[in-house]
């Protein structure tokens, strides 16, 4: 381990208590003196989680929901019980390391495929080691994953999240039962967190990218401190990054590991042809096309970029062609003399463009940047991106694309002739080795790995649903719908009558973006939970979510 990243763990009974007393306060803060330390309280703390950075910049607080005795002796070389006066040594055993490797990969939720491509070419790549098993918040996962819909997308309050979140994850490593988690995301949820305490001998990997905003706050970088090793993955701007994510990362109480790789190739599948995307996607091919990819911007309820950037790229003689996620809470704009697609992963059908206009976003950036595109990049630069116009200013400065900002729109007509196609090359990480390594993983395996599926049923699902019901003392008002082996539009049909306030349906077919449209809360089942694994808790960790008081009815395939 770099000795840079040694820290200790210091447990205490109550840190509100030491953090209001003066004394105890200075007692602890000259206890800790320069080293690096992660705070424990027994008890529930709201000073969670914080950098505190006028006390200790290198100091992490946390508390028994997100945190044990036994994960805080994994993460530190050395842990220490404060008294209110002075530390004293606790000798903790290190939890025990499983003797079979299994990896687990929890997706958050984005705007597009990021998160997912990414950790999906991260499982590939170390797929000869261990069988990777996926957990997503994102609807750009779902049949190959257990899924669940965030708590952003929710709305849920920070309780109810923490509780959530927990209860899924939880539920995703009883099944799985990995010995490496790889979490990608800009934060890593208190949930997981939580259910991490209680399972002290998995390693975590925190996938963070670069090029963070300079200013971003300290609680951000700070949970670090809660993981084995973070990854950020390489950016070919690095050059130009100003932000504190890899530059300031010693200022913070560190993970035991970092690791800096080169840009990580989202696994987007090979581009096609010009020929056959435009075939496929209907084009004319004696028009010229300009792809839109403006991200935010593009939202149905603020059209006002979208709706210049139409008028400028037909003003320039491109038939103008928006992008659409599949995966948007949104529906797909229907604009006047622009077309609307929906194809994820759109790379595939990057060649069936003359020039793409896109904001510039990690993977969107990277994968224009190495096809040789011609490209328009319109940054993104409100507060809580990461550094777009950095990224932009790169592939300027380097000759690989135009830059057009939002307050110089007007001008967009006169650039997009400027852009274009480039050779178009990208350094990607091809070693997945050094990972394997570095977080401890044994010898690849020369054949393939087996991997189990157990298919869901209704007779299963119900004998679950009824065992679950005579466990309740008190029943629950909303009304529960299996639905198996449906489309969306024979489902709409059968359920036209139902109350969409009140009705969860559970489904292993029927699509997630289109019940979530139609109004619809669900779960979505798959060959990653079953009954064996917790099924039963699944459906009370939603219900106990909603807080509802009575099931009225089970109808399997709407009898």
């Amino acid at each position: 381990m770099n000795p840079e990243n040694e820290k200790i763990g210091i447990t205490l009974d109550d840190w509100d208590a030491v953090r209001t007393d003066p004394q105890k306060f200075a007692a602890l803060q000259n206890a800790i003196g320069a080293r690096a330390a992660i705070i424990l309280s027994t008890k529930n703390t709201e000073a969670l989680p914080v950098a505190m950075r006028d006390f200790s910049p290198r100091t992490y607080v946390a508390d028994c929901r997100t945190l044990s005795r036994a994960r805080l002796a994994r993460l530190c070389d050395d842990v220490f019980h404060f008294d209110g006066t002075q530390l004293s040594a606790l000798h903790l055993p290190l939890p025990a390391a499983q003797d079979i490797a299994r990896l687990g990969f929890i997706v958050s939720n984005g705007f597009g495929l990021g998160h997912v491509t990414r950790m999906q070419a991260l499982a590939k790549g170390l797929a000869s080691y261990a069988v990777p098993q996926f957990m997503s918040f994102s609807a750009g996962l779902t049949r190959d994953a257990f899924y669940l819909p965030s708590q952003q997308y929710l709305q849920l309050d920070t309780p109810d999240g923490l509780a959530y979140t927990r209860e899924a994850t939880s539920r995703f490593l009883n099944h799985s039962n990995p010995s490496h988690v790889f979490y990608d995301g800009n934060n890593i949820p208190a949930g997981v967190l939580a259910a991490l305490a209680s399972r002290p001998h998995i390693h975590l990997t925190w996938i963070r990218r670069g090029m963070w905003q300079p200013g971003t706050e300290g609680k951000f970088m700070a949970v670090q401190a809660m993981a084995d090793l973070v990854i950020e993955p390489g950016d070919l701007a690095d050059e130009y990054d100003t932000g504190p994510s890899w530059h300031e990362r010693n200022h913070y109480c560190p993970p035991r590991e970092f690791l800096k790789t080169p840009p990580i190739r989202p696994l987007s599948g090979d581009p096609l042809p010009r020929e056959e995307a435009m075939r496929e996607l209907t084009m004319d091919p004696r028009r010229k096309h300009a792809l839109l990819m403006l991200g935010a911007s593009q939202k149905t309820e603020d059209k006002t970029v979208l709706l210049q950037t139409i008028e400028q790229v037909r003003k320039a003689g491109f038939v103008p062609v928006i992008a659409h996620w599949p995966i948007s809470h949104d529906e797909p704009p229907r604009l006047q003399w622009a077309l609307t697609i929906e194809r994820m992963p759109i790379a595939r059908f990057y060649n069936a463009f003359d020039v793409i206009v896109s904001a510039a976003g990690y993977n969107s950036f990277h994968e224009l940047v190495a096809g040789g595109h011609a490209i328009v990049f319109m940054p993104q630069e409100d507060e809580g991106r990461d550094q777009q116009l950095a990224r932009a200013r790169y592939a300027v400065d380097k000759g690989l694309a135009q830059l057009c900002r939002r307050t110089d729109l007007e001008n967009l007509h006169a650039i997009l002739p400027l852009a274009q196609k480039t050779q178009g090359k990208a350094a990607w990480m091809d070693d997945f080795d050094v990972i394997a390594k570095t977080i401890g993983l044994g010898q690849k395996h020369t054949g393939p790995l087996k991997r189990r599926h157990i298919a869901p049923n209704a007779k299963t699902l119900k004998k679950e649903y009824k065992g679950w019901k005579r466990s309740q003392r008190h029943l629950h008002k909303n009304t529960l719908v299996l639905a198996l082996d449906m489309k969306i539009g024979a489902f709409l049909k059968k359920a036209r009558n139902l109350p969409r306030e009140t009705t969860i349906v559970l489904t292993d077919s029927v699509d997630p973006i289109a019940l979530r449209r139609a109004g619809f809360k669900y779960v979505w089942i798959n060959n990653h939970m079953l009954s064996a694994y917790g099924l039963s808790r699944q459906f009370l960790g939603w219900l106990k979510i909603w807080k509802p008081k009575k099931i009225r009815d089970l109808n399997s395939r709407f009898g």
